[in-house]
């Protein structure tokens, strides 16, 4: 009987996600740097594998691209979220201070004690209630010289869009879009 050949390690890390009404397989790198492929519910885990193996070097360097983007823009997963240490706001950066209730006031992120994680929760959260108060009014002055009338406003954690508009009329934008600078922020809402 013959031996079957052990096949090598795949050299990243990677995870399935099933979903019920895909239809067709997608191999996707997330910012983060984590490869994700993405099957319909009846695909099996080794077809996955399969799909990871025929697709290894379009993986590494999908993830080489993601770690280049992390480096010269870094999302608030990639800060420690300590004391002193800053977070991007309108394209300048501001400290951070573990005091009182979360929240940005005067210039400073505040960022109560607790695990980095926690930190990181509570500065994702602060970055969704400035990104809703900074982008309603923009898109409540811009709506009417563009003549559109949105339905709402929705602010979502995409990593990988700056914002969307539904069939429906309902607008979604990143938390993170609020990191850029102003000029740009004006660009995406138009």
């Amino acid at each position: 009987m013959a031996e079957r050949k052990k096949k090598p390690p795949i050299p990243f890390r990677w995870a399935v996600q099933r979903h019920p009404r895909r239809k067709r397989p997608q191999i996707v790198v997330t910012p983060e740097g984590e490869v994700l492929v993405k099957i319909p519910q009846r695909y099996s885990d080794r077809y996955a594998e399969t799909r990871v193996r025929e697709n290894l070097a379009w993986s590494a360097g999908a993830l080489r691209r993601a770690e280049a983007r992390r480096e010269k823009e870094p999302g608030v997963a990639a800060f420690a979220c300590g004391e002193g240490d800053l977070l991007p706001l309108l394209g300048d950066f501001h400290p951070i201070r573990q005091v009182g209730p979360a929240g940005y006031r005067e210039g400073v992120f505040c960022l109560p004690g607790g695990s980095v994680e926690e930190r990181r929760a509570e500065a994702v959260r602060v970055y969704k209630e400035l990104a809703a108060r900074l982008l309603r009014p923009l898109l409540e002055s811009y709506a009417p010289v563009l003549g559109v009338t949105p339905a709402g406003l929705k602010i979502g954690r995409a990593a990988g869009s700056w914002g969307s508009c539904k069939r429906d009329g309902t607008i979604t934008f990143s938390w993170r879009l609020i990191c850029q600078p102003e000029a740009f922020i004006r660009y995406v809402v138009v």
